[in-house]
């Protein structure tokens, strides 16, 4: 038997200390108690926006058609930012108007976006610090019983832009940078396969991060000897670096930011 359950997925970077990603699952339910709530992730990195960006990106296409995505990453939580409610395809999306949404929406035919602005559709009319309960979960949760977008607040145009940091060449290098790091301490890259440079067979590119040559690109992390480093890329569509049976991360002091250089002159 077909599930006809709406799925309602959440994304955000209140980690799983707090009760925080917990009371908004609860407001959801209170609200449609047959919602299919789940977890992109809750590990985020705090005010994380572009990470947030690219794990959405990367991450929608395997949701059944019809799924909300509630998405709080929100620094500026309580400003004058609009919340805003996408419709593109077969998807619905939420999320402050910070950049988060703008990946996604350029690979998308947007139909609508609006202003969440309908207090009907709000646990709570008041002022508040924690919007994600307050606002986009019960916004999302009566979504999913069917209320038009249209009932939420106004049409409103466009979407805040957010580009990932580009990469630049140099002769034989091409220079990008770490952009974020998963669980296991790999640090993805804003490398993409699109990027390198078309050079002759022979010309095998190395990967150098500081003061350490990776080595080749490689196809897979397992390539490397036990505790190596190893350079690749990965399902995110972007060069990775990792340490086989450990953790980059921690092992080379890395952090978001960090210069990384694909040499093809070694």
């Amino acid at each position: 038997m077909t599930d006809k359950r709406p799925t309602i997925a959440l994304l955000t970077d209140f980690g799983s200390q707090d009760s925080y990603a917990a009371e908004m699952k609860a407001v959801i339910l209170s609200i449609n108690s047959n919602a299919n709530i789940i977890d992109i992730s809750h590990n985020i990195e705090p005010q994380g926006i572009l990470q947030a960006s690219l794990m959405l990106k990367r991450s929608y296409p395997f949701f059944p058609a019809g799924t909300i995505f509630i998405n709080v990453v929100d620094p500026d939580v309580g400003s004058e930012r609009k919340i805003l409610l996408l419709e593109a395809d077969n998807y619905n999306f939420i999320a402050p108007d910070n950049g988060l949404l703008w990946l996604t929406a350029r690979e998308l035919n947007v139909s609508k976006i609006i202003s969440l602005e309908n207090y009907d559709y709000f646990l709570n009319p008041t002022p508040s610090t924690f919007e994600g309960r307050d606002k986009m979960a019960p916004a999302g949760s009566y979504l999913s019983l069917g209320i038009e977008p249209g009932q939420f607040g106004p049409i409103h145009s466009g979407l805040e832009k957010l580009e990932i940091p580009s990469t630049k060449t140099d002769k034989n290098l091409l220079i990008g940078e770490i952009v974020y790091f998963d669980r296991f301490g790999n640090a993805i890259t804003n490398i993409a396969m699109d990027d390198l440079m078309e050079k002759e067979p022979s010309n095998l590119p190395v990967v150098i991060f500081g003061p350490d040559e990776i080595g080749h690109i490689v196809s897979t992390f397992s390539d490397a000897g036990n505790g190596s480093a190893v350079a690749y890329f990965g399902s995110s569509g972007f060069l990775e670096m990792a340490i086989f049976n450990g953790n980059f991360r921690l092992k080379c002091s890395a952090r978001p930011g960090d210069r990384v250089v694909v040499d093809y002159a070694k």
